[in-house]
């Protein structure tokens, strides 16, 4: 019996359910607060379907959950500037490019050197309704 050639993959969602957007990002606010990075040019974002482009190519997310705390810590004792030369290191030797945390970064030396090694920040602002949403816009203007 020959064997059969896979079906090809569907595609979601269908294109009646499709729609072209151009909206912003959150990775484009991220993008925005490293504006401070010495000679750095920020890379044009943006959306097509269910594409995010990063200067017309299609990016590829690899990334993890960056909440840097020594061990035995609490959330209290985040620690991103003590942590990421070297964590952005082997970040980068893994092929990391983007990090998701759980708490804004305001530091722009620890952002420049996420930068400097080309990892894109996804930054939540508002993770938990313990904080008061007045003070959502503190991180975002920082």
């Amino acid at each position: 019996m020959a064997a059969r050639a896979p079906a090809p993959a569907a595609k979601w969602p269908p294109p009646s359910r499709r729609r072209a957007t151009r909206a912003p990002l959150p990775i484009a606010a991220a993008l925005a607060a490293l504006v401070g990075v010495q000679g750095a040019t920020l890379p044009k974002v943006e959306v097509n379907l269910r594409n995010i482009l990063v200067d017309g190519q299609l990016m590829y997310f690899k990334g993890i959950n960056w909440n840097p705390v020594r061990r035995g810590g609490r959330l209290k004792d985040l620690d991103f500037r003590g942590f990421v030369e070297a964590d952005a290191e082997l970040m980068s030797f893994a092929g990391i490019n983007v990090v998701r945390t759980y708490s804004p970064i305001v530091d722009m030396d620890v952002l420049d050197a996420l930068w400097r090694r080309r990892i894109f920040v996804l930054m939540s602002v508002y993770v938990s309704a313990m904080v008061p949403i007045s003070d959502v816009l503190k991180p975002v203007r920082a």
